[in-house]
């Protein structure tokens, strides 16, 4: 019997070193973490590195992203990328630092800021294959790259093999894994690069903590170009975005805090039905302050919603500050910045002295903001909005909010610029409010848009004082709110009349109020000490209102002319 139970013991010892055998190769185990190593700058070169090497000085730099999963990074390590380098695989920084001591991923050398790119390159003619009638193709590619480049252009994908009708369309069978391209020669010959996606991320999912990118340079995800899942404190300075299929920073599953400052996105959502150039999304993500950045879409986004900033549901971006969005005359097709169910525990969100232009969508949307019961403080200052709504979507407009009470949030709109919606077959104002109240609307500029203000359906209990309403192409303010006050505001050259739905007020100015291009009253103009009091204490230059016996009426604070 002993003997019997040995047997069995032994035999099921055997049945599972089988069994692991079959699951393959171990991963090679996580690196240790040395008890009071110290700080170290660890150097990759993509050129001259040795992943053999230690890594610690330039000249025994490490060649690959990947070699740093293999080695402990201590609280306030450096890991720097030899400018002038291109790799094609994804940075993943599995090490955290502190609040005193973070891990900052930057540059040493010259030349161009590193390159971490999603795409391989397929610029041999020996790998395209003639299919026949114009038609080339890529064997093996595994994934469905939505888009490709090819000497920086984008490539046009079409629906299926015979809709490849103009040079460089493309359509990918993911059955045979075939990528096929219409040229009249082999396209390796014609382009002198070509760069297809093959990876989702170029940058995570990254889940440290206390973590700085800096000088870097990221391309051709196709999905998500950087992935901040579950981070803690992570600041991105100084980094370009560049051509992703999806969305170029993702900021989710509970990410705490991330600082994106300086750093330019261009051309996101080449590909996907929805793609932002920075999403904060799910429960807990925030908040995410957004400055000096720059949002440019020189090509048309393919998807359904493209827009630059999206503060998705249940997440927070708090700050959006000194930003310019080029929309490439409607190329960003969606909003600039789209605000919608943010966080119960979101406090504040500011959005102010940013630059807006050629926008296909909205500059600026507010969306249900109560729905999860924070009390939201929102202020919308100093923004200077040119060219919204130029892709002519119903019940857009250049600043829009709707789908809240105003017993929880509170929404300050002041002292900004807007000029020049779309005309089209629809109407877009330069400030609309459907279905919300407890704004207040003082000191704003509105001119060549359908009508300047529209406090619209549903909207109520809001302050509309001291703008500024002239030149637009249907009336200066239209009122459906019958229990607002329209407190102080100028009329002049509306196409349509000063109101509808309103009658003037006595404190109303309907005389020229002697502007310049920018809005700006003359030192003579009516506008000066015509407003009433309100809490904005600041003008579109930062120049502190009152300037005289009253606050004027516009975006501007005018020192009275000196008799």
């Amino acid at each position: 019997m002993r003997y019997a139970l040995l047997f069995f013991f032994l035999a099921i010892a055997a049945l599972t070193l089988l069994w692991a055998a079959g699951r393959g190769a171990s991963p090679d185990p996580p690196p240790v973490r040395p008890r009071g190593e110290s700080a170290t700058s660890y150097y990759i070169d993509a050129v001259g590195g040795n992943d053999e090497a230690d890594g610690r000085t330039e000249s025994s730099a490490w060649k690959s992203l990947g070699r740093l999963l293999q080695t402990y990074q201590a609280p306030g390590s450096a890991i720097l990328l030899r400018r002038g380098g291109v790799w094609r695989e994804s940075l993943i920084v599995d090490a955290s630092g502190t609040a005193e001591a973070p891990i900052r991923v930057g540059a040493y050398g010259e030349g161009a800021p590193p390159s971490v790119r999603g795409s391989d390159v397929f610029g041999a003619p020996g790998l395209w294959r003639y299919e026949g009638d114009g038609i080339w193709y890529l064997d093996d590619i595994r994934n469905d790259p939505g888009v490709f480049y090819y000497d920086d252009k984008v490539a046009t994908p079409r629906r299926d093999k015979d809709s490849l009708a103009d040079p460089w369309d493309f359509w990918y069978d993911d059955v045979s894994r075939r990528l096929y391209v219409r040229q009249d020669s082999n396209p390796a010959a014609v382009a002198q690069s070509i760069e297809v996606p093959v990876r989702d991320f170029v940058a995570g999912p990254l889940s440290m903590s206390h973590l700085r990118l800096e000088g870097l340079d990221f391309r051709h995800a196709i999905k998500t170009t950087l992935l901040l899942w579950e981070a803690d404190h992570v600041e991105i300075a100084d980094c370009a975005f560049t051509q992703s299929g999806g969305t170029h920073c993702q900021i989710g599953q509970g990410a705490n805090y991330a600082s994106i400052a300086a750093c330019t996105f261009d051309d996101w959502n080449l590909a996907r039905g929805r793609g932002y150039a920075i999403q904060a999304v799910e429960a807990g993500s925030g908040p995410t302050d957004v400055e000096g950045c720059h949002f440019n879409a020189t090509h048309r986004g393919a998807g359904e919603d493209h827009s630059a900033i999206r503060s998705d549901d249940k997440a927070w971006i708090r700050v959006v500050r000194a930003c310019r969005f080029s929309g490439g005359g409607g190329n960003l097709a969606g909003d600039g910045v789209s605000v919608w169910r943010p966080s119960g525990a979101a406090s504040s969100l500011l959005i102010e002295d940013n630059q807006f232009e050629g926008l296909g969508g909205r500059a600026l949307v507010l969306e249900e903001l109560e729905n999860y019961g924070g009390a939201l403080s929102v202020t919308v200052q100093r923004n200077r909005i040119h060219g919204a709504c130029l892709r002519d979507t119903a019940q857009h407009d250049a600043i829009a909010a709707r789908g809240f009470t105003g017993t929880l949030a509170s929404v300050v709109v002041a002292c900004n610029v807007i000029t020049g919606t779309f005309q089209g077959r629809l109407p877009h104002a330069g400030i609309g409010i459907q279905e919300a109240g407890g704004l207040q609307i003082v000191h704003n500029a509105v001119r060549g848009v359908d009508d300047g203000i529209v406090v619209g359906f549903g909207a109520s209990t809001s302050l509309v004082a001291n703008n500024l309403l002239v030149g637009n192409r249907g009336v200066g303010l239209r009122s459906e709110a019958a229990d607002s006050s329209f407190l102080n505001n100028a009329y002049f050259g509306n196409g349509a009349g000063p109101v509808a739905g309103l009658t003037l007020a006595d404190g109303d100015l309907t005389a020229d109020p002697m502007v310049d291009g920018d809005l700006r009253p003359g030192a003579t103009s009516p506008c000066i000490d015509r407003g009433v009091e309100t809490e904005v204490v600041l003008d579109f230059d930062r120049n502190r209102r009152p300037a005289g016996d009253g606050p004027d009426i516009g975006a501007y604070e005018i020192s009275p002319a000196v008799p």
